[in-house]
């Protein structure tokens, strides 16, 4: 894509989020990447140019607040201070206090941002963590010298050597994970726990040292671990328990741990009363910063109703943005707005092909025998009957009378009979260079197999192949369920396997409707994926957008399982592309995947309905 027709597609994108925002949004050049939530200010000349425009835009749109952040870190080491002096604790390095908490704030808001941005455009989102591992990488080497290099580290997915940080690696995994797809307070309250958490640990080290220290006062007072900016804390229980003195010398060491950080915290601290003014159209930042300093992180129903709320609070902001933007974009639209994913969409019916087809995967009596098997399996759960109250009818329901005889309440008690709510299936095969010869057989002998299966009036049934050349673009074949071939010039088999791009393509086009809803994938199970620059992904990386494409299916109710195709050798063992370790990290349990044998094609079919179709439908 050439520069005009991005910056372009840039000026389009903020006035679609102006729109839905409320509020007007502007784009302008700048040597910075910056936003005060009315002006967008990027470098136009960066490689990265729409890129920085979209984070920008996730700043706004999910509601960062650099005013409510400015008075958190501001009350933070007002405290800090206080404690230092009224318990006599001399040398607190006040700015690397400040500087490590701004920090731990930017890597969990980045964090929470890309998580929520990633649910609209999958494509940047993924460009997003790729650069952003590119840029760990040099740390890798020495993450066990500082905490702020293995917390990037990790943020990064990036696979870090065991060593000595290893021991507070759960605290910085968790912080991480729940800050994801909640609000900016979020981001506030983690980060308090994250700190306060090390210094826990920091104590545990040192447990003996820190028992015997008496406070300035001589009285040896002794505080919960929840809170160390917090002098009131007597009497309260806690895991870890040290004075006051203690507990802000452990702060003070644990801020060097993170290391020489540069002092960047202008922007946010000492121009606090600007930044306020530039941002008051955002939610009340007073709430925001109040709540993360004053919870009690050690009360459990506060702590988890306080994440809790902030869930919501971003789900409701996020299927309102998701809904505008399907009213207002056809999914192919809503696809070309991510840059990243290049969708080509090919549409092959039945008169497309020649009279003679290029090639015919005949079913065998065999092929017919489980084909019956499985119709009466999803008969049996997609065909059912189910019943519910109505206010007249010709059978009473026994309960219900009772019920409404005895409370006197108008409670409807005669049955009615209805139909299920019906049922989506979707069918997504791998076209990709690796399936060609036995294995794109196999994968559309068992497509042609559950086409006939689910041949029912209340079965709405796609069927997808997907592929990709190396120039980043994704080939989305949408079939006719009426073929019984798929062989066709429109769409070879070739190119790579971006299963991530195509999974997240389905779902959005099974996002709407109250049907039972199956996503099927017929594949060899490697993803592997190059950008618009030829590069290649890595493929642990194409894994991890794979189980959160499906971790996000599940989440929505959408149920899928996956039939790994393979090669015989010369001796007759059957060879897959990929293990079972990764497939389990991919896809879940073994309940929800299964490695086909060409030879018991139909009755792995049958076995993996049994075991995964029906499991889902009798919930």
């Amino acid at each position: 894509m050439n520069p005009m027709p991005l910056l372009t597609a840039a000026h389009k994108t903020v006035d679609i989020f102006a729109g839905i925002v409320k509020r007007p949004l502007s784009l302008k050049n700048g040597k910075l990447s910056r936003t005060n939530g009315k002006e967008i200010t990027v470098p136009f000349k960066h490689p990265d140019f729409y890129l920085l425009v979209e984070r920008q835009l996730s700043h706004i749109l999910f509601r960062s607040d650099p005013a409510a952040r400015a008075w958190f870190v501001k009350s933070f080491i007002a405290s800090v201070e206080k404690l230092s002096t009224k318990h006599a604790v001399k040398d607190t390095d006040r700015d690397q206090i400040q500087v490590v908490i701004e920090r731990v704030i930017d890597i969990l808001e980045s964090r929470r941002i890309e998580s929520l941005w990633g649910l609209l455009y999958p494509g940047s989102y993924q460009r997003m963590r790729v650069r952003q591992q590119t840029d760990a990488a040099r740390l890798v080497s020495r993450a066990h010298d500082c905490f702020f290099d293995f917390l990037v580290c990790l943020d990064a997915g990036l696979e870090v050597p065991p060593g000595p940080m290893d021991r507070v690696r759960s605290i910085f995994e968790t912080a991480l994970h729940r800050v994801e797809r909640r609000s900016f307070t979020a981001s506030l309250v983690m980060a308090r726990w994250l700190v306060t958490q090390l210094v826990d640990d920091l104590l545990r080290q040192d447990r003996n040292g820190y028992r015997t220290e008496k406070d300035g006062d001589g009285r040896g007072k002794r505080v919960g671990g929840h809170d160390f900016v917090d002098d009131e804390g007597e009497g309260d229980e806690a895991p870890v328990k040290a004075t006051v003195r203690q507990r802000m010398m452990a702060l003070q060491s644990i801020a060097h741990q993170f290391g020489q950080l540069d002092a960047k915290v202008e922007v946010h601290y000492n121009d606090y009363e600007r930044s306020r003014g530039d941002w008051a159209m955002l939610a009340d930042s007073t709430s925001a910063a109040g709540t993360a300093l004053q919870l009690d992180l050690h009360d459990e129903g506060k702590f988890e109703g306080v994440l809790g709320q902030s869930e919501t609070e971003m789900q409701t902001l996020l299927d309102g943005v998701q809904k505008q933007l399907s009213e207002t974009m056809s999914s192919d639209e809503w696809l070309k707005r991510d840059p990243d994913c290049h969708i080509e969409f090919i549409d092959v019916r039945p008169d497309d092909f020649d009279a003679k087809p290029l090639s015919f995967t005949k079913l065998s009596a065999l092929d017919h025998s489980h084909i019956s098997q499985l119709r009466t399996r999803f008969f049996r759960v997609i065909g059912r009957r189910s019943t519910k109250l109505e206010d007249c009818g010709s059978e009473i329901d026994p309960q219900a009378y009772l019920e409404a005889r005895t409370t006197g309440l108008p409670i409807p008690f005669f049955r009615q009979e209805v139909r299920g709510r019906g049922f989506r299936a979707f069918l997504l095969i791998d076209r990709s260079l690796s399936m060609r010869g036995s294995r794109i057989d196999q994968a559309e002998r068992a497509t042609r197999m559950l086409m006939d299966a689910l041949d029912f009036p209340f079965v709405e049934l796609s069927v997808w192949g997907f592929s990709a050349p190396d120039d980043g673009k994704v080939t989305i074949t949408r079939f006719s369920p009426l073929l019984e071939t798929f062989h066709t010039t429109k769409s070879p088999v070739d190119g790579g396997t971006p299963l991530h791009i195509a999974l997240r393509v389905a779902l959005r086009d099974l996002s709407e409707g109250s049907e039972v809803k199956h996503l099927i994938i017929l594949t060899d199970g490697a993803p592997m994926y190059a950008g618009s620059n030829h590069r290649l992904i890595a493929e642990s990386q194409l894994r991890l957008f794979v189980r959160e494409q499906v971790q996000e299916a599940r989440r929505h109710g959408i149920h899928v399982t996956a039939l790994l195709v393979g090669d015989r050798d010369p001796q007759g063992h059957i060879n897959f592309d990929v293990s079972a370790k990764n497939l389990q990290f991919m896809f879940g349990s073994e309940r929800y995947w299964k490695c086909v044998d060409e030879r018991r094609l139909g009755e792995d079919l049958v076995q993996a309905v049994t075991s995964s179709f029906l499991s889902y439908l009798t919930h």
